[in-house]
């Protein structure tokens, strides 16, 4: 250290260089270490519960109970739905069918004739919306968004609540075209299939309510419609995994001629996924709770690079969120081997619901064409007679006794006595 300071004694723009550079040094750690003193913390609770040392509540840094609504969460929710009261009105426009409304969508706007979803697409994801999609599009009186998938996720902690609803409103502006022509029977729709996890327009895991999206549709939307899509969720489990080994490096062409790899590498992961699953419960002494990202990804030690989200493949603790606001016929749930086995029937059911016209005769060979065309966006899972292809009987297994009482719990939410069987 002498040696040092006595070079830098006589090298003044050296010296400068280094008091300037360890000074941006020190100003970067301490700007980033409050960001990630909690990640700290998360993972000193799962190296200690993995060695089975008895932590004390100081450590843990969630609430007993997380389902627990406060009075400030609350209020911070209220304020989101007053900021958006600034833009979307308490009453829509009588005439039309679709909930629309003329009004500025900002300072210095001019005020133009704006529209929300009529129904949401609420899920889930590798289920089977890509097709729903496609065979709402055939219906006349279906006034097609600019995409079907709206990612309003990813406006959450960037912009303020006005300037993102501002946004959201955008998506629809070509559907506001038809709905303009014909506001008595026109209605457009959101088909994100990750609505049911969001946290769009400010909405946070902390700050407000867990179950905060569904009040705010309450308030904002409340006769709006949902469908929802589910599937067996091993498949989901398998789709998911084959889907995004492109995060990996791995390409699809690549899984498919290295099958017995691939599937060692998939059982890996469930393996680090329900031993995550596990600790979480030993730690909080909450089974559902852990169903959460925000609680389950810290136990993750992620042997093997892959995805597996809980949420998607365990759906009915988000389901339960929505049906726990919105009465039972707002929704329309359909399982992916319905949809597969009889999509015609499926289509009319799922015009009803919607309150839409008779399919005109024009659209029907469009509807059989695209309802018995099979969407697979990972072609090579389907080509084996197998149930579960491109997974070891031993995953199966695992993923079976794992989902059953899950399983159970959904079916239990939509009274019925079993879903997937």
């Amino acid at each position: 250290m002498k040696i040092l300071i006595c070079r830098l004694r006589h090298r003044p723009t050296r010296a400068g260089i280094f008091i300037v550079s360890l000074s941006a040094a020190a100003f970067l750690f301490f700007s980033w270490y409050p960001v990630n003193q909690n990640n700290f913390v998360s993972r000193k609770i799962a190296r200690n519960v993995n060695a089975g040392v008895k932590l004390d509540s100081s450590v843990a840094t969630q609430r007993a109970d997380p389902f627990a609504t406060t009075a400030e969460q609350l209020e911070n929710l209220n304020d989101l739905i007053e900021n958006l009261r600034q833009v979307i009105p308490n009453k829509f426009l009588p005439a039309f069918k679709n909930p629309c409304w003329y009004g500025k969508r900002g300072p210095g706007t001019n005020s133009t004739l704006n529209c929300l979803p009529y129904f949401i697409l609420l899920g889930i994801p590798k289920c089977g919306s890509s097709k729903v999609w496609e065979i709402l599009s055939t219906h006349q009186d279906f006034a097609i968004p600019r995409a079907k998938e709206v990612t309003i996720g990813g406006y959450q902690h960037i912009f303020p609540p006005i300037q993102s609803i501002t946004s959201y409103l955008s998506y629809f502006d070509k559907a506001v075209t038809k709905i303009r022509l014909e506001p008595s029977e026109a209605i457009t729709g959101d088909g994100t299939p990750t609505t049911m996890f969001l946290r769009p327009f400010g909405i946070t895991s902390t700050k407000t309510p867990i179950d905060g999206l569904p009040r705010l549709y309450k308030e904002l939307l409340p006769n709006t419609k949902f469908i929802i899509v589910v599937r067996d969720p091993i498949e989901v489990v398998r789709s998911q995994f084959y889907y995004q080994r492109h995060i990996c490096n791995v390409t699809r062409y690549q899984s498919e001629k290295n099958p017995e790899a691939e599937k060692e590498r998939l059982h890996l992961l469930v393996e680090d996924r329900i031993r995550a699953y596990n600790d979480c419960v030993s730690y909080y002494g909450n089974d559902t709770m852990c169903l959460l990202r925000q609680f389950f990804d810290k136990w993750s030690r992620s042997p093997v690079c892959g995805a597996f989200s809980m949420e998607f493949s365990v759906p009915f603790l988000s389901l339960s969120f929505w049906m726990k606001y919105f009465p039972p016929e707002q929704f329309f749930v359909l399982t992916n081997k319905e949809l597969l086995m009889s999509p015609i029937a499926i289509a009319h059911k799922m015009f009803a619901f919607l309150n839409m016209s008779p399919l005109a005769f024009q659209n029907l060979a469009s509807l059989q064409t695209k309802a018995s065309k099979r969407r697979n966006s990972i072609p090579f899972l389907h080509h084996e007679r197998s149930e579960y292809s491109y997974m070891a009987d031993k995953t199966v297994h695992l993923l079976k006794h794992f989902f059953a009482p899950f399983n159970q719990k959904l079916a239990k939410l939509l009274g019925k006595e079993s879903v997937f069987d």
